[in-house]
C-alpha cells in the first residue's frame, strides 16, 4: 500500500493519503474513506448571499445541491489532485476538531458517526460534547439532519428526561411526514412518540418485534407502514389513531389483532397479508369505511357472514389461504371491483354471484371448483377472469355475455373441448387453455377478432381450424 502524505490532528485522529484515496484513522484503526469534498464555490460574485442565513454544512449542502462528486449528466468542474483534495480534507477535519467538535462544521453523515468512534476509543473532549451536539443539531429544526440523527438512533443516547426535554424545545409540531423505512430498528425510537402531529409515518422494513402503548400518541396519524417487520403484538393504545385512514401491518408475524382496532372508524386501507393470522378478525367488520382489504398469505380457514357490513369495499384479497366456503353476505359487497381468493380450497360460488355487477376483476384460480354459477354471466363489467387449476368440466354458456372480458384463464381444468360459449366473447384478448384435455380448435375461434394470445400447452391437439388463419395478431403457445 502506497502511503503518500500523512496528517496527525490528535492523539485520535489521523489522516492518510493512501493510493491517491484520503483515508481518515481512529485510534490507529482504518474508519472511513473519503469520498469527494463537499462544496463545490459559486464562481459569481454575489452568490455567496444566501448563504448567509445556513446554520450548518448539512443545510449549504442542501441548498447548493453540488459537490466535487461526479454526477451523471453533470461533468466534473475542477479537475484536482489527490494531493491537493488531501489537503482539503484535513482542513476541514482539523477545523472540526479545534471548533471542539461543533457538527455544524462537517457533513452529519460524517461528523456523528466519528464523534460516536472517538467517544468509543476514549476521546474525553468527544464524550464531553456528544450528547451536546445532538441535541443542539436537533433543536436546530433543519429536518434532513433530524430525520438522520433519528433514523442512526444517535437520540438513543438521551436518557427519557433529556429526550421529552428535547421535544420541547425542537421544532416537531410542524412535521407532517417521516420516513424511517429500512432503519433496521430493533425497538422504536423513543423520540417517536413525541411526533404528535405527524399524519404519515413510514416503518416499512425494519425489525421490529413490538410497539409501545405510548404508540397511541400519535393521534394526528392517517398513513402508518409498518410493513415488512416482526411484530407478534399490537398494543391495544393503536385504537387511539381514530384519524387513520390506511394501515400496512403485512409480512409480519401476528396472530391476531387487537379489539381496540373496531375505534379506527376512519381505515379504508388494511393489509394484513403474509401474517399467522388464523381467523378472520371479526373487528374489521366493524370497519364500515374499508375500501381495500388485504389478508392473503395467513391461515385464515372461512369468512364471517358479517364481511356483508362492509358495504364500501372495493378490493378484498384473501389469496393464499385455507377457505372453503364463499358466505352468501358477500352478495352484499356490491361496490366490489377486484376480489382475490386463488389458492384456497373453495368449490363452489354462491348462486347469485353475478349481482356483483361492478366486479373487473377475479381470481379464483387454485381452487376445487366443479362449476360456476349461471348468475356469472351478469358480470357485465368483468375484464379479467382467472380459474386455473380447478376442476371445471365445462362452462356455463351464460359466460358468453362477458362482452367486456379480455383476458380468461382456464389451465389446469378437466376441459376436453373448448366451450362454444367463448366464442360469443368478442373483446377477448388473451385466452390460457394449458394443461387440458382439449383436442380441437374449432372453427369459432376464428371469430375472436381480438384475440392476440392463446395458450394450449400440455393438450392432445390433433386439429386446428383453418379460420384460425384470419387472426393475423394471434400468437399461439403449443409448447
Amino acid at each position: 500500500m502506497e502511503i503518500k502524505k500523512e496528517f496527525k490532528i490528535s492523539d485520535y485522529l489521523t489522516l492518510k493519503l493512501e493510493n491517491g484515496k484520503t483515508v481518515i484513522y481512529v485510534a490507529g484503526k482504518h474508519f472511513y474513506q473519503c469520498k469527494f469534498l463537499l462544496i463545490e464555490i459559486p464562481e459569481k460574485e454575489g452568490e455567496f448571499t444566501f448563504l448567509n442565513n445556513l446554520d450548518s454544512i448539512d443545510e449549504i449542502a442542501e441548498k447548493l445541491n453540488t459537490s466535487l462528486e461526479p454526477i451523471k449528466g453533470r461533468e466534473l468542474t475542477y479537475n484536482i489532485s489527490p494531493e491537493t483534495e488531501f489537503w482539503g480534507h484535513c482542513s476541514n477535519i482539523q477545523a472540526w476538531y479545534e471548533n471542539e467538535y461543533d457538527t455544524r462544521l462537517l457533513h452529519s453523515n460524517l461528523a456523528f458517526p466519528l464523534l460516536a468512534e472517538l467517544t468509543n476509543v476514549g476521546d474525553v473532549q468527544a464524550k464531553r460534547v456528544l450528547k451536546e451536539e445532538i441535541a443542539k443539531r436537533f433543536i436546530s429544526g433543519f429536518f434532513p439532519t433530524m430525520l438522520f440523527l433519528v433514523k442512526e438512533g444517535y437520540l438513543d443516547n438521551l436518557d427519557d428526561e433529556e429526550t421529552e426535554l428535547l421535544t420541547k424545545m425542537g421544532k416537531i409540531k410542524g412535521i407532517g411526514k417521516l420516513d424511517l423505512s429500512d432503519s433496521k430498528f430493533t425497538s422504536l425510537p423513543k423520540i417517536i412518540q413525541y411526533f404528535i402531529s405527524i399524519k404519515t409515518l413510514n416503518l416499512h422494513g425494519n425489525r421490529l418485534t413490538k410497539l409501545p402503548e405510548t404508540f397511541g400518541n400519535l393521534k394526528a396519524l392517517e398513513s402508518l407502514d409498518l410493513g415488512c417487520n416482526k411484530l407478534k403484538i399490537l398494543p391495544d393504545s393503536i385504537g387511539k389513531l381514530k384519524n387513520l385512514k390506511k394501515i400496512d401491518l403485512s409480512e409480519n408475524q401476528l396472530t391476531a389483532i387487537p379489539n381496540s382496532f373496531t375505534k379506527l372508524h376512519l381505515l379504508e386501507d388494511i393489509n394484513l397479508s403474509w401474517n399467522n393470522i388464523t381467523q378472520f378478525p371479526a373487528s374489521l367488520c366493524d370497519l364500515t369505511s374499508t375500501k381495500d382489504l388485504e389478508i392473503s398469505n395467513n391461515n385464515l380457514d372461512s369468512i364471517p357472514e358479517t364481511i356483508g357490513n362492509l358495504q364500501r369495499l372495493e378490493l378484498l384479497n384473501l389469496t393464499e389461504n385455507n377457505i372453503i366456503k364463499i358466505p352468501n353476505s358477500i352478495l352484499k359487497l356490491l361496490n366490489l371491483n377486484w376480489i382475490y381468493l386463488g389458492r384456497n380450497k373453495i368449490d363452489s360460488l354462491p348462486k347469485s354471484f353475478g349481482v356483483l355487477k361492478r366486479l373487473r376483476f377475479i381470481n379464483l384460480s387454485n381452487n376445487q371448483l366443479k362449476s360456476l354459477p349461471i348468475s356469472i354471466g351478469g358480470l357485465e363489467n368483468l375484464k379479467t377472469l382467472y380459474i386455473g387449476q380447478n376442476n371445471l368440466t365445462n362452462l356455463p354458456k351464460s359466460l358468453g355475455n362477458l362482452e367486456s372480458l379480455e383476458i380468461l384463464s382456464l389451465r389446469n381444468n378437466s376441459l376436453s373441448v373448448i366451450p362454444c360459449t367463448i366464442s360469443k366473447l368478442k373483446n377477448l384478448k388473451t385466452l390460457n387453455l394449458n394443461s387440458n384435455n382439449i383436442k380441437e380448435i374449432p372453427k369459432f375461434i376464428g371469430g375472436l377478432k381480438s384475440l392476440e394470445k392463446l395458450y394450449l400447452k400440455h393438450n392432445k391437439i390433433t386439429f386446428i381450424s383453418k379460420s384460425i388463419s384470419s387472426l393475423k395478431s394471434l400468437k399461439i403457445f403449443l409448447k
